[in-house]
């Protein structure tokens, strides 16, 4: 597989890739072997569903269906393993959307 990483790259920019790589790598390992299998056939060794269905001796559909919630379990490894939720590293902050709201109406009847 080849190296993503530019050498104009900061340092700051290597280590984050290389954490994000290891979380990538913990999360896939933490699957289920029934889903790990799939993954590490589509994604890494990258063959096609025919191909990884003929090889792993399984349908296409189940191909697929392993492989979609493989990537699912691997999407959300962060969220488990942080704690957090999408919703809090977003916060709704009503009192400054009111406040920000209120400001842009105010510019725009200042033109009207």
């Amino acid at each position: 597989m080849k190296s993503t990483m530019a050498s104009s790259d900061s340092p700051e920019r290597n280590v984050a890739n290389r954490e994000l790589k290891s979380a990538l790598e913990a999360a896939i390992l933490s699957l289920p072997p029934t889903y790990r299998t799939v993954m590490m056939v589509r994604d890494v060794e990258e063959r096609s569903t025919a191909e990884a269905a003929r090889v792993l001796e399984i349908s296409e559909e189940a191909v697929k269906v392993r492989f979609d919630r493989a990537r699912t379990m691997v999407r959300r490894a962060p969220y488990r393993q942080s704690g957090v939720c999408a919703r809090e590293l977003f916060p709704f902050r009503a009192t400054r959307c009111d406040r920000v709201v209120a400001a842009v109406l105010a510019r725009i009847r200042a033109f009207h």
